[in-house]
């Protein structure tokens, strides 16, 4: 479990892909479950509870996408480029271009078969 917050080390694409999937159909669940909490039942906050709610919705769902990051980065080793590269998509407008492409180079380019600087094959996870 530790190993999945972990951005040391690398993984293959079936392990990459199956983390990524499984975390981005969390993802989508529990943030479903937020909008249908917010439009049924908590309709009528404002102010500091709204806030409280936003809060509390936004701390559940960092770790699905701590793990995700986690991924892509250690995807990243394997082909020996620093994981660094994931936060190109923090940038406003461009990451709705990179990450969709990045993910896909991520799911489909064969990484390194040789050790690198990151590490052995699968040393991720």
């Amino acid at each position: 479990m530790k190993k999945l917050f972990d951005f040391e080390g690398r993984i293959g694409r079936k392990r990459f892909t199956l983390i990524f999937l499984a975390t981005s159909i969390i993802y989508a669940i529990l943030a479903l479950a937020f909008i249908h909490l917010r439009g049924t039942y908590f309709a009528s906050l404002a102010g500091e509870p709204l806030m409280v709610f936003k809060l509390i919705c936004g701390l559940v769902l960092l770790p699905p996408a701590l793990i995700q990051f986690s991924a892509m980065a250690k995807r990243l080793h394997d082909f020996n480029k620093s994981g660094g590269y994931i936060l190109t998509g923090f940038i406003p407008v461009v990451q709705f271009i990179i990450i969709p492409v990045l993910v896909l180079m991520l799911i489909s380019k064969k990484g390194d078969v040789i050790e690198n600087k990151y590490g052995q094959i699968n040393s991720g996870l």
